[in-house]
């Protein structure tokens, strides 16, 4: 529990473990929470905190949701596992004789704290089922999606990936081309979950096949256009969620008007890039919220805009893949860094923003453009 005396040594601020920024006691304090509750949530990383008190819970990536389901299957491989759940809609592919327990499972994250799911398992089967949850977030097409794990008892630890989850077809998303499209962090993600659940269980090792049954067609389509085939994408850089809605980008948008040097950057790839760039400003997560940008005068702040090319250059130039006849921006950067079309979908850009610096960079952090303001 914390105490006025641990509150001091922290300088009166809490950090959020995910964006890695301060949040003073001042706002915690305005929560309809209690204090010790409210802190203990922001450390959890489920929990953000806005200057008036308001909070908002941050949801789970798809990579979180597979990581959780691949470690609750193994759990499911013994007879005892999990308590007796209550369905109110029985799965299709599972028989209604078939006992269905609820087990709450804690897995890794990037971020580096745990996640908790409550997941669905068939016990002495080795299946679970997990459920990606709401975030808040107005536009994340994979809500609700239910990631299915089977598990079987092996020599040597084998995961693989069946049906709903797509195959890359495309360069740009560093994963190689006709694999399944799960990002390198997420592969880490459910093996270190799966190597715990090993553990936990005292099993030797297992072998495990995730599937992503139900994927909405809305999902399907978005990735498609990613380049990514017959199916949804596994990622996730912190394996959580951020809440996007205007509560969240106004409290955002305040925060440029209070600090001295700002960059804004569009996810946690452009934070982590943006912080090693401009150490000496204040990095701030804006999403593709460009449009607002225009209304604030922050001339006097220095500003930048950096981040990964994708959403950056769509605002320039929202048919830039036709112009070039790829299925994304990033396969663009990937083959020809060097394309016109991305100057001038970055001019349209410095034309919305005269005073702003614009930096973009790639996957690996390098910069692939920069421009100075008004040039």
């Amino acid at each position: 529990m914390e105490t006025s005396d641990t509150l001091e040594k922290t300088e009166n601020q809490i950090e959020d473990p995910i964006l890695k920024e301060k949040i003073p006691i001042s706002w915690i304090e305005k929560s309809e929470l209690e204090t010790e509750e409210t802190i203990k949530q922001i450390k959890s990383g489920k929990l953000i905190v806005l200057p008036d008190g308001t909070t908002l819970q941050r949801g789970y990536t798809t990579g979180t949701t597979a990581a959780a389901a691949a470690k609750g299957a193994i759990h499911a491989l013994k007879e005892n596992a999990g308590t007796p759940a209550e369905i109110k809609n029985q799965p299709e592919d599972e028989k209604p004789e078939e006992q269905i327990n609820t087990l709450k499972i804690k897995t890794p994250t990037p971020a580096g704290i745990k996640a908790e799911l409550n997941t669905l398992i068939l016990p002495g089967q080795g299946v679970c089922r997990a459920t990606k949850p709401s975030s808040g977030h107005s536009f994340d097409s994979t809500e609700g999606l239910t990631i299915k794990a089977a598990a079987e008892p092996s020599d040597k630890t084998e995961i693989g990936y069946g049906f709903g989850i797509g195959t890359v077809e495309t360069t740009g998303f560093n994963i190689e081309p006709g694999t399944p499209a799960v990002s390198k962090t997420v592969r880490k993600q459910i093996e270190k979950a799966v190597k715990e659940a090993c553990i936990e269980t005292e099993i030797k090792a297992a072998k495990i096949v995730l599937i992503a049954p139900n994927p909405t067609e809305e999902a399907i389509m978005i990735n498609s256009k990613l380049g990514i085939k017959d199916g949804v994408s596994l990622l996730g850089t912190t394996g959580f969620v951020e809440p996007w809605n205007d509560k969240l980008i106004e409290s955002r948008l305040e925060r440029l008007k209070q600090a001295d040097k700002v960059v804004l950057t569009t996810g946690m790839m452009g934070m982590k890039y943006s912080r090693e760039l401009y150490p000496d400003h204040q990095v701030i997560k804006i999403g593709n919220q460009f449009d607002r940008l225009q209304k604030e005068d922050l001339k006097d702040k220095k500003p930048v805009l950096c981040g990964l090319p994708g959403l950056i250059l769509r605002w320039g130039n929202p048919d830039i893949t036709e112009n070039v006849e790829q299925p994304s921006v990033a396969q663009l950067v990937a083959q020809d860094p060097g394309n016109k079309e991305i100057d001038k979908a970055l001019d349209k850009v410095q034309q919305k923003l005269p005073n702003y610096e614009i930096t973009l960079v790639k996957n690996d952090g390098e910069i692939l453009r920069r421009r100075e303001p008004g040039k």
